[in-house]
């Protein structure tokens, strides 16, 4: 085994790393862009959807395009953060003059410059500072043309702000709501009915909605899904077995994080001044007190930041917080949010004549802010170094060491193939896809998922944390451990990584498909491999659970039978009833279910077509893999498919059986 501590590692001579694994796979889809590999992450891989901002890796692409490669690309990214960065400083002082007047301005920009979180999400090479530029601009735009009717930068910033993150579309979308309205107000005013120039206009106006039907329409005609990957590895509504009051309870505890905590400043991270949030709802409040045209802004822009940054509250990783990588889905909106937050310390200059106050007030935000300054510029190098030491000497050791063409699975798909030059499969599915439901349903499903590719597709190696797919070992497929790269100082504090240790492994698919043969007399009409996504939903399978909160146990085994024939199988251990439909049958016949399992007895009701058919009892007559058989009647079976039922009897409805396969054989 190689053991392996940080490393130096650079590229072309620039020896810099990134915060954020994340930036990598965004690095990447640029350089396959600026190659003409359009969205494909390995090439003659089919398009995927892993590249959160659409914009941004487009951005990247022309950067590679014009010849800025390897890590001057990762240069490039930063130095691009660090540039909006300023300008969203400047935008947010113009702004605030706009709204408060020039000392408002000048805190605002003082305020967006002072934060620390944004500072560290502007210069991770993420798309955060450009989306936040493309906020204030859509903002300012939008204020500004309000009086004048004539909206010209307002569509064009709001759609490309749509293109640059999901969230940004319904931002957008909010802010085109309020200029479509106040287009047709002002044309009722002069004439009854819309003349060619206004329609002219809200055409134009649509230009952002325009943008997300577009990018939707790409991801489904490339990719055959108009659901991105991030969607599916990432929102609560791709739970494997979904309860409703579970996710309403998810995403109200993320609302309330964000509202109680990260908003008001109460998080230790150091995100806001105290009181931020007050402060803003304060301001907007303010303005829309004001005249028409500031209360037309203050009601949009509100609405369209609240829909924006609540939305990210669907989002949850499985073993992660919420608010994982420093909150950096909500850190573009903290500019906005700051001034809004001025605007509303100057709200108070009214109070009893006190022109101090907001002064004060701005002062102190000010203050807390640089207090927070230190901790993230060691927040950044901390981060930084552990993804050099672990993704980014992992794919320079992985372009050195392992053999041309082979295929290496990973967890984290940036760096490792960035800097690997392997086509790599991404086990979480962000750039791999097809792959996102089967993790997050458990390994099992995994293992399915990797044994149904072909075989010159699998990964020949894996490079990942083995804590993130706990059980997988079970599967005999990592054979060898022959490389291991740790944190060389303070493991514990492992905050932007997934762990302690990435290991790499030698795969074994020696017995892939293993476990498809049924041995015995009959033939069989119809297979359901269990944990396989895609068999079940051939068969319209259907896990019941008896309690709200339950989840099946996914499962893969490497097990021998008592002949001593070796099997790979994956499954569900079910607390509770399965259905599936069956088909390929002949009517009138008897069908016998075939069932492998393990040495767990257990006992199950059995319905066909709604019918009950009777109890199978199982008594394991050894130890390894076993089959279990129950025979439905003739009579039951009435045409060519039939819904079958297996639920705990009714005095044990907890009761777990633990299904690796069904068969059903019918004589001829």
């Amino acid at each position: 085994n190689l053991y392996y501590n940080r490393g130096d590692v650079s590229d072309n001579g620039v020896n810099i790393s990134a915060p954020l694994d994340d930036t990598f796979i965004h690095l990447q889809y640029g350089r396959q862009i600026g190659e003409g590999e359009w969205f494909r992450y390995n090439d003659g891989d089919p398009v995927s959807t892993g590249a959160s901002s659409f914009l941004y890796v487009l951005i990247l692409g022309a950067a590679h395009f014009l010849g800025v490669a390897g890590s001057h690309l990762l240069f490039f990214a930063i130095i691009l953060g660090a540039g909006l960065f300023a300008l969203a400083a400047l935008l947010g002082y113009e702004l605030g003059r706009s709204l408060a007047g020039e000392h408002a301005g000048l805190w605002s920009g003082i305020l967006i410059a002072a934060n620390g979180a944004f500072a560290w999400g502007a210069t991770s090479g993420m798309e955060v500072a450009l989306f936040s530029v493309l906020l204030l601009g859509t903002l300012l735009a939008f204020l500004r043309e309000l009086s004048s009717g004539r909206f010209l930068l307002t569509p064009i910033l709001a759609a490309l702000a749509a293109f640059t993150r999901p969230e940004g579309l319904l931002f957008a979308l909010v802010i085109t709501g309020a200029v479509v309205s106040k287009l047709l107000k002002d044309s009722r005013k002069n004439r009854p009915m819309p003349s060619s120039r206004t329609a002219a206009a809200l055409l134009y106006a649509l230009l952002p909605f325009a943008a997300g039907v577009a990018q939707h329409l790409f991801y489904r005609i490339a990719t055959g899904s108009s659901v991105q990957n991030g969607v599916l590895a990432k929102s609560l509504l791709y739970e494997p077995v979904f309860y409703p009051t579970e996710v309403l309870d998810a995403v109200f505890q993320n609302l309330t994080k964000l509202s109680l905590s990260v908003l008001t400043g109460l998080e230790p991270g150091n995100y806001l001044f105290p009181g931020a949030i007050l402060f803003c709802v304060l301001g907007t409040l303010y303005l829309a007190m004001k005249d028409a045209r500031y209360r037309t802004f203050a009601v949009a822009s509100g609405t369209a930041l609240v829909l924006a940054m609540s939305s990210t509250a669907i989002l949850g990783l499985p073993g992660a917080p919420w608010g994982w990588h420093h909150y950096r889905y909500l850190l573009p909106f903290f500019p906005p949010t700051l001034v809004f937050a001025v605007v509303g310390f100057y709200s108070l200059r009214t109070l009893e004549r006190k022109t101090w106050l907001p002064e004060a007030l701005a002062a102190f935000a000010v203050l807390c802010s640089l207090l927070g300054l230190p901790v993230w510029a060691a927040t950044t190098g901390g981060n930084s170094l552990q993804i050099k030491e672990q993704q980014v000497t992992v794919g320079y050791w992985i372009r050195e060491n392992l053999p041309p063409g082979v295929h290496v699975g990973v967890n984290d798909a940036g760096a490792m193939r960035y800097y690997g030059g392997h086509p790599t499969v991404d086990l979480i599915g962000l750039t791999s896809n097809g792959l996102a439901l089967p993790t997050r349903n458990g390994v099992g499903s995994l293992y399915e998922k990797l044994e149904r590719m072909p075989e010159e597709k699998r990964p020949d190696y894996f490079a990942f944390y083995p804590t993130w797919f706990p059980g997988f070992d079970a599967s005999g497929v990592l054979d060898q451990e022959i490389a291991r790269f740790s944190l060389s100082s303070r493991p514990e504090t492992a905050g932007i990584v997934g762990g302690s240790d990435v290991v790499v492994f030698k795969a074994d698919w020696s017995l892939a498909h293993s476990g498809e043969t049924l041995r015995g007399e009959g033939t069989v009409r119809d297979t359901l491999d269990v944990a396989d996504l895609e068999s079940e939903r051939e068969h319209d399978y259907e896990m019941r659970m008896p309690l709200i909160g339950l989840e099946p146990e996914n499962i893969v085994l490497r097990e021998s039978y008592p002949s001593g024939r070796v099997v790979v199988d994956a499954g569900r251990g079910v607390a509770g009833s399965e259905e599936l439909t069956v088909g390929n049958l002949s009517a009138g016949r008897p069908l016998r279910v075939v069932m492998r399992t393990t040495s767990e007895p257990f006992s199950l009701q059995v319905h066909a077509d709604g019918e009950h058919v009777g109890e199978w009892g199982f008594q394991p007559s050894g130890r390894g893999w076993q089959e279990a058989t129950f025979t439905i009647p003739a009579e039951s079976v009435r045409s060519g498919s039939l819904r079958v039922r297996l639920s705990p009897p009714e005095d044990a409805p907890l009761e777990t059986h633990t299904a690796y396969h069904y068969w059903f054989v019918q004589r001829r």
